[in-house]
């Protein structure tokens, strides 16, 4: 699996601190699984204001009717992969700490979370369940989120835009990443609310992998550490 993986330690050098996070939509009988990897760099200027830039240089999806042992063994060893140790520095000292993972819980991903999360796993993850809300919101007595779709659609278009997000074009799935983009359109339903839906019959799980990544990494705080660490 691992070699779908490109160049993911690429990126802008002129930010020295990075983390690492995962998104995992789950697939159903006819949608494939899909996983995204982004890099979540970030710097600070001179007044000491912080800049973020991401990057993905990890794209895969899984043929269909993979089981869902053969998913949760692939994201474990993901996880757990030197290559996606991230960086910060504080208290004088520099500290690497693995990354982050959102685990889409919508559907029949429960199994999947149960599996990848158990109490005795080593890996770092949310489980994030997808709705037509308007805001998200911590589940109750679980490690998790209930999150808007226009949310997490939201969290990398507004990023694509500005080229604070970029895809490596070297990436096989990167071509049907960006025409699933484009499949997306935005309505308002009778209730008033606005709403992001892909076209019918299109698919939409590397979408779904890659803005549950840059979702759960604005949310995730980095390992017993403190904005304010970084100053040191």
């Amino acid at each position: 699996m691992m070699n779908e993986n490109n160049d993911i330690n690429a990126g802008t050098e002129e930010y020295p601190y990075y983390r690492y996070s995962v998104g995992l939509d789950i697939g159903q009988v006819s949608d494939s699984s899909a996983i995204a990897v982004i890099k979540r760099s970030w710097r600070f200027d001179e007044w000491r204001k912080i800049h973020y830039h991401y990057y993905c240089g990890y794209l895969h999806r899984w043929p269909l009717g993979t089981k869902y042992n053969q998913i949760i063994e692939d994201t474990t060893a993901l996880c757990l992969d030197q290559a996606f140790l991230g960086q910060a520095k504080a208290g004088g000292h520099w500290r690497r700490f693995g990354p982050v993972l959102a685990v889409d819980a919508t559907g029949v991903g429960s199994p999947i979370i149960e599996g990848i999360l158990s109490s005795h796993s080593r890996v770092n993850g949310y489980g994030i369940i997808i709705t037509g809300g308007t805001t998200h919101a911590p589940l109750k007595g679980r490690r998790g989120y209930s999150v808007p779709k226009k949310d997490l659609i939201g969290s990398i278009t507004k990023e694509l835009q500005s080229g604070k997000l970029t895809i490596s074009r070297e990436l096989k799935q990167a071509p049907v990443l960006l025409k699933e983009l484009k499949d997306f359109r935005a309505f308002t339903s009778a209730s008033g609310n606005e709403k992001l839906e892909h076209r019918s019959g299109r698919n939409d799980d590397l979408v779904l992998a890659i803005s549950m990544a840059c979702w759960i990494s604005t949310k995730a705080c980095l390992p017993a550490m403190a904005l304010s660490q970084f100053w040191k």
